[in-house]
């Protein structure tokens, strides 16, 4: 059995069997062999960048422009939820405001 490609889907056990006979010996045997398979989900990528690139000491009246862009791997085929969050000084997520946009 070969997976191309090996997805989360895949996991289970498998056994592989063999029965071996030779009727001018008299000889007759049957092999079994099985092992199990578990996969995982690949760890998401996370990236977060900013603009301008820069995060020296921003000047009041400017902008800047957070990004957090997550990746997940295409060989992924069960359901990801992803929920991403901004929040300031470990306090609750924010919100839309007149001071900026989620």
């Amino acid at each position: 059995v070969y997976f191309t490609p090996l997805r989360t889907s895949d996991s289970g056990r498998y056994r592989c069997s063999v029965d071996i006979s030779q009727t001018d010996i008299n000889y007759q045997d049957v092999f079994y062999e099985s092992f199990t398979i578990s996969t995982t989900i690949p760890t998401p990528e996370v990236v977060v960048t900013t603009d301008p690139p820069d995060l020296g000491t921003l000047v009041e009246g400017t902008y800047i422009d957070l990004v957090c862009a997550v990746t997940i791997n295409d060989a992924v085929n069960t359901d990801v939820d992803v929920i991403i969050e901004w929040s300031r000084n470990g306090g609750s997520p924010l919100s839309n405001s007149s001071d900026y946009f989620i």
